[in-house]
């Protein structure tokens, strides 16, 4: 194995961890980082090369999709063929995943993608950099458990990772994000996560059901 190239962000700080790699990400690159929940496996959403990559290396179904991590509620809706429903702005940021209709312009041509606006400084940092959205699956090969450092995303990916990005322990048993989506003319819980149900009912009322079952499995892959 060839040695893996890893940078700290208590180390070097926000800044100058985010101008690394977001000149990695623009160039089709891969990256392994700290998210607001767990660590993802990062690429840029427009970068057929990196989306290769991020299927392959994770070794994960084409049928399976990514979830995109945008900088704010502005950038969610550019990528949504419909105008965000307005609860949004009691949970952005933050840990909900919100699956929306997608635009013509989705560059694979999903009708619907799982969208996030994290609640993290490192991250949206991360993502102006960039200049828009990135795909950020959970940095782990599929069937693993998530990675909750960058040593543990090294021991997965090895070299196949262009930099790993360590952050706090902060991630460790971290939840992963909730998701909801619309499904039969409401919004339904599509996975537990780290907002509590009821405190989603408390904003929604009945437009939030659980699906079929009240203990939901995880969707693997998305964090």
């Amino acid at each position: 194995m060839n040695q893996v190239s890893l940078i700290d962000l208590r180390n070097i700080g926000v800044d100058r961890c985010a101008a690394t790699a977001a000149s990695i990400l623009l160039n089709g690159g891969v990256v392994v980082a700290p998210t607001d929940t767990v660590y993802g496996l990062l690429g840029l959403f427009r970068s057929e090369k990196a989306i290769e990559k991020i299927y392959r290396i994770k070794g994960r179904d084409q049928e399976k999709r990514l979830i995109a991590l945008v900088a704010d509620i502005q950038s969610a809706a550019l990528l949504s063929s419909r105008t965000l429903p307005e609860f949004v702005e009691e949970f952005w940021p933050g840990p909900l995943t919100v699956v929306l209709p997608s635009t013509s312009a989705h560059p694979l041509g999903w009708p619907t993608q799982a969208v996030r606006v994290p609640d993290d400084p490192w991250i949206k940092t991360l993502l102006n950099a960039v200049g828009g959205p990135l795909f950020a699956p959970s940095a782990n090969p599929e069937g693993k458990q998530p990675a909750t450092s960058a040593a543990e995303a090294a021991e997965y990916f090895a070299d196949t990772v262009d930099l790993y990005i360590n952050g706090d322990n902060s991630r460790i048993n971290a939840p992963a994000s909730t998701i909801i989506g619309w499904e039969d003319n409401g919004w339904k819980l599509l996975r537990q996560g780290a907002i509590p149900v009821d405190q989603m009912g408390s904003v929604l009322y009945v437009k939030i059901k659980a699906k079929d079952n009240p203990g939901l499995q995880p969707q693997d892959g998305l964090i």
